[in-house]
């Protein structure tokens, strides 16, 4: 696997570690942000194995909707957990009133794990 792959995908490992420990702190709007982060190096990782690498959040997930979830090779729900988590880091880093439950965090952070762990299946499976 490519080195810059490899630096994503271990980027992403962090990003998830901290919104793990973020979110049992009640750190929710940050768990959520690290939460998101995590899934952008995922599918940063996944795009480059592809040949793209988009440069803004934006085109992280617009490239990996038309790459990965129109032609049917990941499930359309990890698009959805994608653009979830991106609307809630948002809402979180620049809306004031904004407040994550914890329910919704915990279950970002869930989605984050199992976007995690599919990318590096998908990455497993397609380098050999």
């Amino acid at each position: 696997m490519n080195s810059e792959i490899e630096r994503h995908l271990e980027k992403a490992s962090g990003k998830l570690r901290v919104a793990k420990k973020l979110a049992e702190m009640g750190e929710y709007e940050d768990s959520i942000s690290r939460a998101y982060y995590a899934m952008y190096h995922a599918a940063k990782a996944a795009l480059l194995r592809k040949g793209s690498s988009p440069k803004t959040h934006e085109g992280v997930a617009r490239e990996f909707g038309r790459i990965f979830l129109k032609t049917g090779v990941l499930p359309e729900k990890t698009g959805k957990s994608l653009l979830t988590a991106k609307a809630f880091r948002e809402k979180g880093d620049y809306v004031p009133t904004f407040e994550a439950s914890k329910a919704e965090t915990f279950q970002i952070v869930k989605d984050a794990e199992d976007f995690l762990d599919l990318i590096r299946t998908h990455l497993r499976v397609t380098s050999t």
